[in-house]
């Protein structure tokens, strides 16, 4: 599925009912044990424009040795580089803040994000560990000018232990020194990326961080990961809690946990027990609890309720607590008892209503604020849509934690994953492990365990239009599940290049046996107009042929999952002259990176509005230049609900995702990629 001729965007965009906001809040997961330095400090960004980068060895993460993989200081020299550049607070992308809101713009190399903080006394006997969210795409972290972290999986969490490199009572200096290889701005997620000898799946060509940077401080004896899984059968509030605690110390600890279940709107405790727990010296214990909690109420989109789980530690002067939020839900993939295939959203049968989005957010390119990612799923609620797919990238967190809170159901896909992607080469007879298998091994179940605790993500789909089904895909699907076996896992979203999908293997929650019995057909295409035909689309194997290849599986049959992964692709304005006054507000130093195209086609919208005196002539409801984009995005509004209406006519479909669509970047005046539901 190819197309650069023009952008073409979902429904919620055209009908004007996305308008980005710009309250960025973050607040502490663990309140007490973490602190953000993104927010509370002032970073340097600096373009490092005489560094050597192309040839570098990369190392992946279990390759990481800080002490001997060496270190690549600023070629300003440290002293220089810590008062040079923009300043800004994190996240931000170089982008924002050197483009000159030009999207054509683009740096592949080396930047630096500079900062100093106080460290407390009393941290002398804690142990420090540095967060990162979110990143693209090398991340090596320095601290005094020690490297203390580094990392290469883009767009996922990181942490390293910084406690060895930290001097208490002192000012300390951190520094981040990102390398963006190169990327993709448009729809679409390949060829590989070259770097050096390497072949590198690709993402999003920003460079910078798009999440929260932060200080965990903890005694020795700390808990690093809660894990709140729903178990069968729905509705029954079934649960296994899996907390992950670390032990720096060389003795043993007896010690008592404690488990506490809130309700996250009122703190009403619906469940509280304590357990025995021997925590092991000088490395990880896992700890691992079945419990019932009868009287919690059940997570669903029209009734989204959520529930802290509270593990907390105390013993031999040690002592921690951790709060995970979740929510009670069961999603299955299964048959009923007349053998018909379907989604089941605790107990009920559930209809996926969705619209595909790449994850492209105005101005910031990269990362949302909150109230963007709040927007998204507010927006995808008004229209009646149930869902959202975060299509040929990875959702971003603050997409999920606002879907978690308002109630939206969210397949994910990794991005990247092409075709040509495999698991090792055949070099002088032996099998030689692919660098981009691995690093699509990571970036995967990076995602399973960091969407594991979300209610709103109940599926990933690891490739789009890419059906290789090899034994790199199996081995992923089959590590995500161990990972997270309560969520679906599906191979692929269509067919090369866009048609039918034919039988698509995938994992279903609960069940570790791969299937076949499921389809993922794209029906990609647009015509000037809404067609009558329409009315009668998505019935049949041969709605869209492709090259003369047809589909076999019947969609008015139950006996296979029927899903549409890409409905058409209708094209429409976005709100140039809304994005035009929101860059206004930009915070100082950051003129976002595209405002040149707002502007310019603002301005266009602007005057033909007044040569045309829109708001007094014809049916009056021009009111303003922006409402130009406003009335055509209700036409489309039109031809997609018509289009929603027709496959879910059907009852043996089980669901659709909208068709957004984003060119890339192309010559002003003409849109730059950015697609947000």
């Amino acid at each position: 599925m190819k197309t650069t001729f023009h952008k073409l965007v979902t429904l919620l965009i055209l009908a004007f009912l996305y308008f980005p906001m710009y309250s960025q809040t973050s607040k502490s997961f663990n309140s007490g044990r973490e602190l953000n330095i993104g927010i509370s400090q002032e970073w340097s960004v600096w373009l490092d424009k005489d560094a050597k980068w192309e040839n570098d060895t990369l190392y992946l993460p279990d390759e990481v040795d800080v002490e001997t993989i060496g270190i690549n200081p600023p070629t300003c020299g440290w002293e220089s580089v810590y008062n040079k550049g923009i300043t800004a607070q994190l996240p931000v992308v170089v982008e924002e803040l050197f483009s000159n809101g030009n999207p054509e713009w683009s740096y592949q190399g080396v930047s630096w994000f500079t900062t100093h903080i106080n460290i407390p006394k009393n941290w002398k006997k804690k142990i420090v560990r540095l967060f990162v969210g979110k990143q693209n795409t090398r991340i090596e972290i320095y601290v005094n000018e020690k490297l203390a972290g580094y990392d290469i999986i883009a767009n996922t969490p990181y942490s390293s232990d910084i406690t060895q490199f930290l001097i208490s009572g002192k000012e300390n200096r951190i520094a981040f020194r990102i390398t963006n290889p190169g990327g993709q701005r448009g729809w679409n997620d390949f060829p590989l990326i070259k770097w050096g000898k390497y072949k590198f799946p690709p993402q999003h060509d920003f460079g910078g961080i798009g999440g929260d940077v932060k200080l965990l401080v903890s005694d020795k004896v700390f808990i690093e990961d809660v894990f709140v899984k729903n178990e069968l059968p729905a509705k029954a509030n079934n649960i296994e809690i899996s907390t992950e605690l670390n032990n720096r110390t060389d003795k043993s600890i007896n010690s008592k946990i404690k488990i506490d279940i809130q309700s996250k709107l009122d703190g009403k405790t619906v469940f509280t027990a304590n357990y025995p727990i021997t925590i092991n010296k000088e490395g990880k214990t896992v700890f691992t609890k079945k419990i019932q909690v009868p009287n919690a109420e059940l997570w669903s989109v029209d009734t989204p309720k959520l529930y802290n789980c509270i593990v907390s530690i105390e013993a031999d002067n040690y002592s921690d607590a951790m709060k995970q939020p979740f929510g009670f839900r069961v999603f299955e993939v299964k048959a009923n008892n007349n053998n018909e295939e379907n989604y089941y959203l605790n107990g009920e049968r559930f209809r996926h209503s969705s619209a595909i989005d790449w994850g492209y957010y105005a101005h910031h390119g990269y990362y949302p604020t909150d109230a963007m990612a709040k927007k998204s799923v507010e927006n995808a609620k008004a229209i009646g849509h149930n869902g959202i797919n975060c299509h040929r990238n990875m959702g971003d967190p603050l997409l999920f934690k606002n879907a978690d809170e308002l109630g939206l159901v969210i397949l994910e896909e990794p991005g990247g994953f092409d075709e040509s992607i495999k698991l090792y080469n055949e070099i002088g007879g032996l099998c030689v492990k692919t660098f981009e298998g691995e690093i699509m091994w990571y970036r995967s179940l990076r995602m399973a365990k960091r969407e594991r605790n979300h209610p709103s993500v109940v599926g990933f789909i690891l490739a789009n239009e890419r059906d290789i089904f090899d034994l790199l895909r199996k081995n992923i699907m089959l590590d995500m599940h161990d990972i997270d076996n309560s969520k679906l896992i599906v191979n692929q979203s269509g067919a090369v290049p866009g048609g039918p999908s034919g039988q698509v293997p995938h994992l279903r929650p609960y069940d570790k046996k791969f299937r076949l019995d499921y389809m993922d057909d794209h029906s990609v295409g647009s015509d000037s107009r809404f067609l009558e035909v329409e009315l009668e689309s998505h019935l049949s194997a041969n709605d869209r042929g492709k090259d003369g290849v047809f589909g076999r599986i019947d969609p008015t049959k139950h006996d296979n999952i029927i899903y549409w992964g890409e409905v058409r692709c209708y094209t429409g304005p976005d709100n140039w002259v809304e994005l035009k006054e929101q860059s206004k507000s930009l915070p100082e130093n950051r003129k976002g990176y595209n405002v040149s195209t707002s502007s310019v086609l603002a301005s266009k919208i602007e005057t033909y509005f007044q040569q045309n005196n829109l708001s007094e002539t014809g049916s009056k409801n021009i009111l303003s230049p922006s409402y130009v984009s406003i009335q055509a995005g209700r036409g489309l509004m039109y031809i997609n609900g018509r289009l929603d209406q027709t496959i879910m006519s059907n009852n043996a479909e089980d669901g659709f995702a909208m068709n957004g669509w984003s060119g890339g970047a192309s010559k002003l005046p003409k849109e730059h990629g950015k697609v947000q539901i």
